[in-house]
């Protein structure tokens, strides 16, 4: 949790920030910007899969089925309300060894917030996760990748990373695992960080059957499945 002087800290980032953002928001870019990942280069053939939005009630025990029997570990970037409202399935995604991420606790138009309600979003997400798992989040990913210098400034301020991604399956739309998986394994390439969700509003998710036809593939050829945390502090020249 949150010292009452790392909130103090917050606070005054996000009213320096506030007052600070027309003059430096113009030149931020996320393919500058050391604190945001969309994919981390290795030469071990590490890659790291991701879902949002969740947990669900409906699908992410069957995803969480099935990277356990295919030993996956994999990175859930949970919604705050959404963790409140399946806790059990919080607590075995942190049981099961997969990594928590934040993805605020309502999955707002970051556009349109200001800085301080953002900061209420990662906060309150962030104390749901711990209330349930006694796990801090460390990652933070913004609903849509939504991304500004502001955002930036803040996610680094509360000691967050922000993870986007490089291979976006659109699982939320209406490809079919046929079409998710041949986006995926013509792109695919190590470091890469690769976006399902394991909540969406579609009522046909195509998430789990895209992955039962790429992880079989993907294995074969020679791909590791790891959480984003050990992927972007992997070496590029590691061999482990």
């Amino acid at each position: 949790m949150k010292t009452l002087g790392k909130r103090f800290f917050s606070l005054l980032t996000g009213f320096l920030l506030a007052v600070s953002l027309p003059a430096h928001a113009a030149a931020y870019s996320i393919m500058t910007d050391h604190n945001v990942f969309r994919h981390h280069d290795n030469d071990c053939m590490k890659i790291a899969l991701t879902f949002d939005d969740g947990p669900s009630a409906k699908y992410t025990a069957d995803i969480l089925d099935y990277l356990q029997a295919e030993d996956i570990h994999a990175t859930f970037f949970l919604v705050g309300s959404q963790a409140r409202a399946n806790p059990d399935l919080v607590r075995r995604e942190a049981a099961e060894g997969h990594e928590l991420g934040n993805h605020t606790d309502s999955h707002p138009r970051l556009c349109r917030l200001s800085a301080d309600a953002l900061r209420r979003e990662v906060l309150a997400c962030e104390d749901t996760v711990y209330e349930l798992t006694e796990r801090r989040t460390l990652l933070f990913r913004p609903p849509e990748g939504h991304c500004t210098g502001e955002i930036s400034a803040l996610a680094e301020s509360l000691d967050y990373r922000i993870i986007l991604w490089n291979i976006d399956t659109r699982d939320w739309e209406h490809a079919t695992a046929d079409e998710i998986a041949q986006n995926i394994l013509s792109n695919v390439t190590s470091g890469d960080i690769i976006l399902f969700h394991d909540c969406v509003s579609r009522k046909d998710s195509q998430t789990l059957s895209a992955l039962k036809k790429v992880v079989p593939e993907l294995k074969s050829r020679g791909f590791r499945f790891v959480t984003v945390s050990e992927l972007v502090d992997t070496q590029t020249d590691s061999t482990e």
